[in-house]
């Protein structure tokens, strides 16, 4: 295909009359340049011919932008123009070559002086808001947060012209600070529900923008200014700020910067963090773009430094947080991943305070409790009313809590133990007491059975009787002789677990709070979550505990009071800890820019030359530039790696043109050809890529191996001497070029039609490798991620993982290997109170093979599993 492109008449003029005046290199350049300006003159003549008022394409202007005047167009056959006569040759080729030398020319200086459009440009102030910014309301939410991103995508296409050094005025920092997550406003991404919102949400969002905000409905709520004031208070209180030290703080998932808006101003706090939502992270970049802010997943982003603290408000879901950096992590919850993650990046003594999901302190499941202990302090928890998240639409309950890094046990809370909430009742009564009580039959049993029920859930409520009543007296069953108002209570409890089946042994209440009740600021209850399961053809929701509001307490006193009751002065101030030998370039380094220049379009571990040293990317942010030393310090290895550098850039550039589905043929070609060019001028003065004295070098750059993979069938080099010691014949190196440099190998990618459960699995098979649920929520987003999961279980499709509740595996794997082991392991998890593997007990019980006989197993004398004393 290359060939082609160079035996065109166009081409080939140049090559054979013109070689010593115009390089190869140089028409390429041209060629490209015109293809680039074909297809912008036929998108622009396509724009005419879809445009109502358009009468005509000119099909002349086309052929003439690649180079072919209307006589040679008309002249073309089979890819070749048949010239005249050699007169008319002649004068054409000198013709071509004062064109080109022109048209160069021409093309240069037009790369050279580009025109950009004048933009005032706003200073670089951070936004503080004069009061808290709070929208209520799901409409009126909604149409706050359109507004934003609409001015969001303003304010980048401005920063794009200006290539960066465009900031928000304070006017449109107040337009953006109204943005609120899509928490709570699920409904709009339902095209049943709201068509007209939903269609404006597609057409104003990014493909990716609008996935990433659907996935945040059930778990991104922003945090409230009392608790975020709540939480500085905090850090006064344990002795942050007895010093004049300035402090960097981190914050993970901060979704446009509610903590950074609200932090004491009079503080020499440096505030950084992470955000995976796009919009949330741009919009926080627009509102405070003195702080660092990325836009990444917590677990992805490096850490070359330790921090004084950390804060923030976890998102709330229970998906899991995959982590080869951090093994001891991975596989952990969201909430429970962000507050090890924390502890671990801390400085010595360093605060953690959080808000997070209640689940984190009551979960039966103590396992990262227990690894948090090992490394931390925990210094106390503050239960929030479920209240206090209902601006944001959603009515969670959840917990602030405070950590210290190392292990202090002069103030160290018991915190890892969950105990039964409900014990009382769960003491009280037998296992068919029990039984009767939590399945609705409390009516089927007789009046003394039932007063030891009504008794032992009074006992719970701390409720008295005013007439005692004894089982073998007649038994009053209007009210048990309880007061009328206490007995409702009673009965409304007795109702709401008996219809909804609901397990007290489940609700468990961590011994914190069993202790601190003072510290739980509402009034626990169990509530339906937005959890089912289906029982009997009946969905039934799951129950949890709760703090209702208390409305006669005053939330904000009280939140002062439990902070005052945290261990005081328990910080100390270390110095920052960089987990580094890069070279660090800050922006207040006097080569900054030469360097930001330098790596302006290079991703993380592509090798950079810098002063006549190559160094390795390692992350570049508003903290500075990290650049890792190499060992390449010789004349040999520069020349080798600037040729490498061609061929990568060639090669780069081909993919992702093979890659766009708007990339014309000749666009290839002519891509296609360079690379053939630079490949060959490297063989030629270095040899082959794979050959040791490249491959080393090469292979320490990001794309290394991806430039190695050019060449196939590598064999290398056997000297004379060398053939002589083994008895064989001496050859050169020699390799294969690979089919990329002949023929297109790439396609665009075409993103998975997912319809069903099942259909979404086989996806994640074919391009992840396996069961990834991360895969499956991001790329079938017609139904929840709870509901696929079910349906796929329905089907036996996956089983429960009876070794973390939580997890699913591919049903091949799951009734394969060691199954007796498996079904032991089951029916202990059941007797542990584990609850869904009634089907994995079921089905593994269904496959066990039949035990053979000892005459029935054949084996050799010499086996080694045979005893040597038999």
């Amino acid at each position: 295909m290359g060939a082609q492109l160079l035996k065109d008449p166009t081409t080939k003029i140049f090559y054979d009359k013109f070689q010593l005046k115009i390089s190869p290199k140089k028409v390429l350049e041209i060629l490209e340049n015109r293809i680039q300006k074909s297809i912008e003159t036929t998108n622009e003549a396509l724009n005419a011919f879809n445009t109502p008022d358009s009468q005509a394409i000119d099909l002349n202007a086309i052929s003439n932008s690649v180079g072919l005047n209307p006589t040679q167009e008309s002249k073309i056959t089979d890819n070749s123009v048949e010239l005249n006569n050699a007169q008319e040759q002649t004068a054409q080729e000198q013709d071509t070559q004062e064109s080109a030398q022109t048209t160069l020319k021409q093309e240069t200086q037009e790369q050279e002086t580009p025109t950009t459009p004048t933009i005032p440009l706003n200073p670089k102030i951070d936004f503080k808001p004069s009061e808290e910014v709070l929208i209520k309301g799901a409409k009126t939410r909604y149409k706050a947060n359109i507004k934003a991103i609409r001015l969001l995508k303003e304010l980048q296409a401005k920063q794009e012209i200006l290539k960066g050094g465009y900031y928000a005025t304070l006017k449109e920092q107040e337009i953006l600070a109204q943005f609120s997550g899509w928490g709570g406003l699920e409904s709009y991404f339902k095209k049943a529900q709201h068509p007209k919102e939903f269609k404006e949400l597609k057409a104003l969002l990014t493909k990716d923008e609008f996935r990433r905000a659907y996935l945040s409905v059930r778990d991104a709520y922003y945090t409230p200014k009392l608790v975020i004031d709540s939480i500085y208070q905090a850090l006064d209180q344990l002795g942050f700020n007895n010093d004049n030290y300035p402090k960097e703080i981190f914050e993970p998932s901060l979704g446009t910067g509610k903590f950074i808006a609200h932090a004491p101003s009079d503080k020499n706090y440096r505030l950084m963090g992470t955000e995976l939502d796009p919009i949330s992270a741009n919009i926080s970049q627009f509102l405070y773009p003195n702080q660092v802010i990325q836009n990444t997943a917590l677990e992805n982003h490096p850490f070359h430094q330790d921090y004084d603290a950390f804060v923030g408000n976890p998102p709330y879901g229970n998906h899991k947080i995959y982590s080869s950096n951090d093994a001891e992590l991975s596989n952990e919850s969201v909430h429970n991943y962000f507050l090890g993650k924390a502890i671990k990046e801390l400085k010595d003594d360093g605060i953690g305070a959080f808000v997070v999901s209640s689940w984190f302190m009551d979960a039966k499941n103590p396992k990262m409790r227990e690894h948090i202990a090992k490394n931390a302090t925990f210094l106390g928890a503050i239960r929030l009313p479920n209240s206090v998240f209902k601006a944001t639409g959603a009515e969670v309950t959840s917990d602030i809590v405070f950590f210290k890094k190392g292990v202090d046990e002069a103030i160290n809370q018991s915190f890892t133990k969950a105990m039964p909430y409900y014990d009382k009742i769960i003491n009280s009564l037998d296992d068919d007491t029990l039984f009767a009580l939590q399945n609705n039959r409390f009516d089927s049993f007789i009046p003394s059975d039932q007063l030891k029920i009504v008794n032992a859930v009074a006992s719970h409520f701390g409720f008295k009787q005013e007439k005692l009543q004894h089982w073998y007296e007649k038994i009053d069953t209007a009210n048990f002789g309880y007061k009328e108002q206490d007995y409702k209570i009673i009965k409304d409890f007795m109702d709401k677990v008996g219809k909804n089946n609901i397990n007290l042994n489940e609700q468990t209440l961590n011994e914190y709070f069993i202790h601190h009740p003072e510290n739980i600021l509402g009034r626990l209850s169990l509530e339906k979550t937005r959890y089912s399961s289906e029982i009997n053809g009946e969905q039934i929701y799951k129950y949890e505990l709760q703090a209702l509001e208390d409305k006669s307490l005053d939330l904000s006193q009280a939140l002062n009071q439990a902070i005052e009751k945290l261990p005081k002065d328990v910080y100390q101030y270390h110095k920052t800890t960089l987990k580094t030998d890069a070279l660090i370039i800050d922006a207040n380094n006097e080569r900054y820019q030469e360097v930001q220049k330098l790596i302006k379009n290079l991703e993380r571990g592509e090798l950079v030359k810098w002063d006549n040293l190559y160094y390795k990317l390692e992350q570049d942010n508003e903290m500075g530039i990290f650049l890792r030393p190499t060992k390449i310090n010789s004349k040999a290895q520069d020349s080798r790696l600037k040729a490498y550098f061609k061929i990568k850039d060639a090669l780069n550039d081909l993919t992702s043109a093979e890659l766009s589905p708007l990339s014309s043929d000749w666009e290839l070609e002519s891509k296609r050809v360079r690379l053939n060019l630079v490949y060959d001028e490297f063989v030629k003065k270095f040899g082959y890529l794979n050959e040791n004295k490249n491959r080393k070098d090469i292979k320490q750059d990001l794309y290394g191996a991806k430039v190695l993979g050019l060449e196939k069938d590598f064999e290398k080099e056997i000297t004379p001497r060398s053939a002589k010691m083994q008895n064989i014949e001496p050859r050169q190196a020699q390799a294969k070029k690979a089919q990329i440099f002949f023929e297109r190998t790439l396609n665009p990618k075409k993103e998975p039609i997912i319809t069903n459960a099942k259909e979404a699995l086989i996806a994640s098979i074919n391009q992840k490798g396996g069961l990834d649920l991360h895969f499956i929520r991001d790329h079938f987003t017609t139904q929840s991620l709870e509901t696929t999961i079910k349906e796929l279980l329905e089907q036996k499709l996956i089983y429960k993982d009876h070794k973390d509740n939580g997890d699913y595996i591919l049903a091949n794997d799951y009734l394969s290997g060691n199954v007796k082991r498996k079904l032991k392991e089951v029916k202990e998890a059941i007797n542990q109170g584990v609850e869904g593997l009634e089907v994995n007990l079921k089905d593994l019980e269904l496959i066990i093979p039949k035990d053979l006989k000892a005459t029935e197993i054949m084996a050799n004398i010499n086996s080694p599993w045979i005893p040597p004393s038999i």
